[in-house]
């Protein structure tokens, strides 16, 4: 379904692919080959939504936009080039840079940034607020609770739990319950760590 509301239509480039069953309502946009697919439901009905050229925005995941009474900048949700939003996530009024994967089932919380080339693995959480600059992996199970800023190239293990407003450097590895700071990472890990995570980015796009 694709749906106008208080007057704004979604504006679909003519080269995305829009399953049948999906929903788009209000003020979206969406870029050359991109494509959202079955079930998924992007809600521009209270703030922005746009979905950058090539992104892909799987099945049965949900994207809204919050209000914000002086503009629509802040609050709306801006999902950036070649990024995959995989089965289940929900995104809120957050950033998602290009070259991303956001995980199956993942949900990211109003006034996130997800810096360039990140990964958000499966069931993952990033609660409001949080900074997650470039090329970081956020495993499968991690808690980020609000105001949280990771810096580049950091890892936060599977299952760990980091507390409000902490900040760790770039380079981090991140982990426990509550998480801390196990090592900063090596420059030849960090290059591993972005070779593992380009693969699963590469490895997820329809």
């Amino acid at each position: 379904m694709i749906k106008s509301i208080a007057g704004k239509m979604p504006k679909i480039d003519s080269s995305a692919f829009i399953a049948e069953n999906a929903t788009i309502i209000g003020d979206v946009e969406i870029g050359v080959n991109a494509s959202v697919w079955q079930g998924a439901i992007l809600s521009g009905d209270t703030n922005f939504i746009q979905i950058g050229a090539e992104s892909n925005i799987q099945e049965g995941c949900v994207i809204h936009g919050e209000r914000d009474p002086i503009g629509r900048t802040k609050g709306a949700s801006i999902i950036g080039n070649r990024v995959t939003v995989g089965y289940g996530a929900i995104v809120s009024s957050s950033s998602i840079e290009d070259d991303c994967l956001i995980g199956m089932g993942a949900i990211i919380f109003s006034g996130v940034k997800i810096g360039k080339g990140s990964l958000v693995a499966a069931g993952a959480l990033v609660r409001e607020n949080c900074e997650i600059e470039e090329d970081c992996l956020i495993g499968m199970g991690a808690i980020i609770l609000s105001g949280v800023k990771i810096g580049k190239g950091s890892l936060v293990a599977a299952g760990s739990l980091v507390q409000e407003n902490k900040e760790f450097p770039p380079r981090s590895m991140i982990a426990g319950s509550p998480a801390v700071l196990k090592k900063t990472l090596s420059a030849k890990e960090a290059f591993n760590l972005r070779k593992i995570t380009l693969s699963h980015i590469e490895g997820n796009n329809k």
